[in-house]
């Protein structure tokens, strides 16, 4: 998870990690002989979340990218409630290994409304969004 090793997986039982901080985690899944399997987490403060995906032989995109402009920017990038970074001045930010679906999306910027939208991320694919604050 975020580059760091976690654990194993116990044969059909559940790896427990504890004491993440709030907001966006890239975790991989590993085993030797198959592919790896990396996907960005949302995790929200004092929830607890459930993931299971089997690893294949062959990759299949699970995940896709949101790339975001902002006027103005910098704007703070928040997916399904958990902030993500934050819109670049010099282009777009991209946001990595999204899992695929529908995402709650919220743009927010000190004495501008918030911007709140839904975005749709496909497999493989990179979602382009350039949004305006007012």
């Amino acid at each position: 998870m975020d580059g760091i090793f976690r654990g194993v997986t116990p044969e059909l039982a559940q790896l427990r990690i504890e004491d993440l901080t709030g907001g966006c985690h890239q975790v991989r899944f590993s085993k030797q002989g198959f592919s790896d399997f990396t996907y960005s987490m949302i995790v929200t403060p004092g929830t607890v979340r459930y993931y299971s995906e089997p690893l294949h032989t062959e990759q299949l995109p699970q995940t896709g990218s949101i790339a975001l402009s902002s006027n103005p920017s910098p704007a703070s990038i928040f997916i399904d409630d958990s902030y993500c970074g934050e819109t670049s001045a010099s282009g777009y930010t991209i946001v990595p290994m999204v899992l695929v679906g529908v995402h709650q999306m919220k743009l927010t910027k000190s004495g501008y409304l918030d911007d709140s939208f839904e975005a749709v991320v496909q497999p493989g694919g990179t979602t382009w969004y350039s949004r305006s604050l007012s």
